[in-house]
């Protein structure tokens, strides 16, 4: 594509764009909407990457062409030059792609070519789709109506990063529509979260803390008072030793258990995120993790009855 003529005037610099000046009503510099939200747990393929570049492309462009209709061409542009001026706008005003590999790796295009499978990272971070960095890079026009949506892939942090009895795991994804048009704004904002609701994995509660203070309740604590209890039968050892040993010990071993829970919760974590590119998991890392969890849980199930049956 080859590039249009430079303008001589930016277009921002005759917007029309103002203080409100309807009779009887109040005087704002700017008045709009703002809507964020967090992106819900979710599997993408590049293929669904691509296919949100262009219904986001097709937002910026609709968003491009409301700031042009609010412009005004001044007396000394010619009509050639406001054609040109108005060709301009329309070029930079597509999505602009940023891509953050694992290894510092960075892709960063207004268009879709900057999802070409053939050029991204082995492991991607983040992607990040932006309507207003085009624009405001190339001739710092602000845009009233505007979007971000970002995506984290990057790995859950361990636990001595953050407080999972308080915290749910951490992830940047978000989507944020900006602008002064609210049926815009409110429009593209429901259409982006059906995109990806659409694409919506069920763990999300696998990663809030909710989840993890009940499995630590109702699993965890007694799966460790079970251990003990299964030690202290079996363990001969310790028939001699003084309380105060018992004790700590059967305390130690208390807290081991728990730490090793613990591990199992962020391996789970880890294994199912709550932002995963498609194949970015091995299905046979997932296959021995559902045996391990599985057959642990089955043993105790089988101890326990075991036990209490006879």
């Amino acid at each position: 594509m080859t590039d249009s003529p430079e303008p001589t005037v930016p277009p921002t610099a005759v917007s029309t764009q103002g203080p409100s000046t309807v009779p009887g009503s109040p005087v704002f510099d700017y008045r709009g909407l703002t809507r964020m939200s967090p992106i819900a747990s979710c599997v993408l393929s590049i293929q669904d990457l691509q296919r949100l570049y262009r219904e986001l492309d097709a937002k910026a462009q609709q968003a491009m062409e409301k700031h042009l209709a609010a412009l005004k061409r001044a007396p000394d542009t010619s009509e050639e030059e406001w054609d040109a001026l108005l060709a301009e706008g329309r070029r930079v005003g597509h999505v602009t792609v940023s891509v953050l590999g694992s290894r510092g790796e960075q892709i960063m295009a207004s268009s879709i070519e900057a999802l070409d499978p053939t050029g991204l990272p082995a492991q991607i971070q983040q992607i990040t789709f932006d309507s207003a960095a085009g624009p405001k890079q190339a001739y710092n026009i602000f845009m009233m109506n505007r979007f971000v949506v970002e995506l984290d892939f990057t790995e859950p942090p361990g636990f001595n990063s953050y407080n999972p009895w308080d915290q749910p795991t951490p992830n940047a994804s978000r989507v944020e529509v900006i602008g002064a048009d609210d049926t815009w704004v409110l429009g593209v904002y429901e259409s982006i979260l059906g995109f990806f609701t659409h694409r919506q994995k069920k763990r999300t509660w696998l990663h809030s803390s909710e989840a993890f203070n009940l499995l630590n309740w109702f699993v965890g604590f007694p799966v460790a008072l079970w251990t003990i209890f299964r030690v202290d039968s079996a363990a001969d050892f310790l028939q001699g030793a003084h309380p105060a040993l018992k004790g700590a010990f059967y305390v130690y071993l208390f807290l081991v258990v728990l730490l090793l829970f613990r591990a199992v919760i962020w391996a789970a974590r880890w294994l199912f995120p709550m932002v995963e590119l498609e194949e970015a998991r091995s299905t046979r890392a997932r296959a021995v993790f559902w045996v391990v969890v599985g057959g642990l849980i089955t043993g105790l199930l089988y101890d326990v009855l075991k036990t209490v049956l006879t």
